[in-house]
């Protein structure tokens, strides 16, 4: 979030680190619901509440001493997650695959800005970890190669598992993949090793949380604050409703799809062709200059993507859809509202974007 203070100064930056935090509140308290869901299903219905308080135990601690955290993670459990990995996918694999008959591709773009809408979660996060890296070029290519792979292999593994709860005739439901899983030989422990390691993405999601709230309160003791964030969250994921689950990730896609576009066409085209250097005149600790013109784009993109997807809570949908009838806007069903709303942040970034930066360098020139 502290990036954001290049883009848009230091106080119009805490608009998006607020919402930061809520989309990194909930994520937090939903990664400890399955930790819970998951633990639950290999022992006992009621133990549900101990799960829940043991998964964020750990994720609270593990917030509060993240460097030492990350360094076991990275050393040990990785390896023991990629082999589970594997062997999941030889289990859901091994005899064979059949997805489900009697589709069409009318939901297709609805499906894609929901897998565009998990990994653009994780954008605002990158920095926090990527900002430990010895390089730029190693932070880049880190945080770009780990999560674009990450999601391909889990993305898919998911995808089969359901293929597979859909080819033994069940009802889907949102945790249905996890008795897919269980059937695999030994998925039990595969699923074990799974359940531990999604501990460190509510860590993630904890530490980050943390992390924003010091964009606005750098002197609040970080220690405390993912000590306050791991107990509501844990307090909240014994009443999270997993049903609730897509509409959290439109809402999330509908603000950081445009945030992120726009960040990075200001950061690497605008500065560049402006200033001759990507990322010139980016000061993210000294105050800034307010650049509240480039939340335009942002907004722009925000209601480019609601036009098209207003997301499935009926009343924020209802008055989108009163809206598109107002001015006559039909959505066609090739169009992805991630697609939409990343273009026009894009266009309108370069629009307002260069002629704002040649001013700030003529100001700077005199």
């Amino acid at each position: 979030m502290a990036l954001l203070r290049g883009l848009l100064g230091r106080r119009t930056s805490y608009v998006p680190t607020a919402l930061n935090l809520l989309q990194c509140f909930g994520w937090a308290a939903l990664e400890i619901y399955v930790i819970a869901a998951t633990a639950t299903l290999l022992t006992s219905p009621s133990l549900r509440a101990l799960w829940v308080v043991v998964a964020g135990v750990v994720a609270t601690v593990m917030a509060i001493r993240p460097l030492g955290s990350v360094k076991v993670v990275r050393k040990y459990l990785v390896w023991v997650v990629l082999l589970a990995t594997v062997y999941l996918f030889w289990g859901v694999l091994r005899d064979g695959v059949s997805p489900p008959q009697g589709g069409d591709w009318s939901g297709f773009w609805v499906a894609f800005d929901v897998v565009v809408a998990l990994p653009i979660s994780w954008a605002p996060l990158a920095a926090d970890y990527s900002r430990h890296s010895r390089t730029s070029r190693t932070a880049f290519g880190g945080a770009f190669l780990g999560y674009a792979s990450a999601c391909i292999i889990y993305f898919t593994l998911g995808l089969l598992a359901v293929f597979t709860v859909a080819g033994a005739g069940e009802a889907f439901t949102p945790t249905a993949f996890v008795g897919a899983l269980l059937a695999v030989p030994a998925g039990a422990i595969a699923l074990i090793v799974l359940a531990v390691d999604e501990v460190d993405e509510a860590f993630a999601n904890i530490y980050s949380t943390t992390m924003s709230t010091q964009n606005m309160a750098p002197r609040l003791d970080r220690r405390w604050v993912a000590a306050l964030i791991g107990a509501a969250a844990t307090f909240a994921a014994l009443a999270v409703d997993l049903e609730s689950y897509e509409s959290f990730l439109f809402l999330i896609g509908a603000v950081f799809v445009p945030l992120s576009v726009t960040l990075i066409v200001d950061f690497y085209v605008v500065r560049r062709v402006v200033l001759g250097s990507a990322g010139a005149g980016y000061d993210v600790v000294q105050p800034g200059r307010l650049r509240w013109l480039l939340v335009i784009p942002w907004v722009g993109g925000f209601l480019a993507y609601n036009l098209v997807n207003p997301g499935l809570v009926d009343w924020w949908a209802q008055r989108w859809i009163s809206i598109r009838e107002s001015i006559g806007f039909v959505a066609p069903t090739w169009l992805s509202a991630s697609v939409l709303a990343a273009a026009v942040a894009a266009v309108l970034t370069l629009l307002l974007g260069v002629p704002l930066a040649r001013r700030l360098r003529d100001v700077d020139a005199r």
